[in-house]
C-alpha cells in the first residue's frame, strides 16, 4: 500500500514538472511566433503580413516580414519593413499570468507547506487558464496597437504563435486542475 502511494505521489510531482514546463514554454513562444497577421487577396496577388511577439507585446519597432503571391503561387516576392507598435497591455498581461502561474506551480511543488495548499494550486491554475484565454482573444488590442485603420480590421487575424501558446497554456491550467483533484 506505501508502494502504491510512493508511487503516485513521485506521477504526481512529475505531472506538475510538465505543467510547469507547459506553461514557461507557452510563454517563450508567445514571445517568440508571430501573433497577427494580416493577409489581402486580390484578384492576381495574396499578401501575407507577420507582427512578432516581442514586438506587439513591449511595443517599439516591428519587423512586417511580408510575402507576396502571383498567379498560381510560383511567383512570390518577399520582404520586411519597419512598423511603429505601442505597448499592449493585454498582451502583458497575458504573458505576465501564464509565467506567474507557472511560477506558482513550481514554488507549490517546491515547498513543502505549499504543495498541500489546494488553494494555491486553484490559483496558479486560474492564472494560467484566464493567460491562455487572453492570449486568444489579443487580436482586438494587438489592432490597436498597430493602429489598425477601422476599414482594414477584416483583414487581421491571430497568427499561430497566438493560438499554439493559448492553447498550451490553457492545457497547463487544465492539468494543474487535475493535479488537485487527485491529490488527498
Amino acid at each position: 500500500m506505501a508502494k502504491k502511494k510512493i508511487k503516485k505521489k513521485s506521477s504526481l510531482k512529475l505531472f506538475n514538472i510538465l505543467v510547469v514546463a507547459l506553461g514557461i514554454f507557452s510563454g517563450v513562444l508567445f514571445t517568440i511566433l508571430p501573433m497577427i497577421k494580416a493577409t489581402l487577396t486580390t484578384y492576381a496577388s495574396e499578401t501575407k503580413n507577420m507582427y512578432s511577439g516581442i514586438a506587439m507585446i513591449f511595443g517599439g519597432e516591428a519587423t512586417n516580414n511580408w510575402t507576396t503571391n502571383y498567379g498560381n503561387g510560383d511567383n512570390s516576392v518577399s520582404g520586411s519593413r519597419l512598423v511603429e507598435v505601442s505597448f499592449n497591455v493585454m498582451a502583458c498581461m497575458a504573458l505576465v499570468l501564464v509565467i506567474l502561474g507557472a511560477l506558482l506551480v513550481l514554488v507549490a511543488l517546491l515547498s513543502k507547506s505549499l504543495s498541500k495548499n489546494k488553494l494555491v494550486g486553484l490559483l496558479a491554475s486560474i492564472m494560467l487558464l484566464s493567460g491562455g484565454v487572453l492570449m486568444l482573444t489579443i487580436r482586438s488590442s494587438c489592432l490597436t496597437a498597430l493602429n489598425v485603420n477601422e476599414y482594414l480590421v477584416d483583414l487581421y487575424s491571430l497568427a499561430y504563435g497566438a493560438i499554439v501558446s493559448g492553447i498550451l497554456a490553457i492545457l497547463a491550467g487544465i492539468g494543474n486542475i487535475a493535479t488537485i483533484a487527485l491529490k488527498k
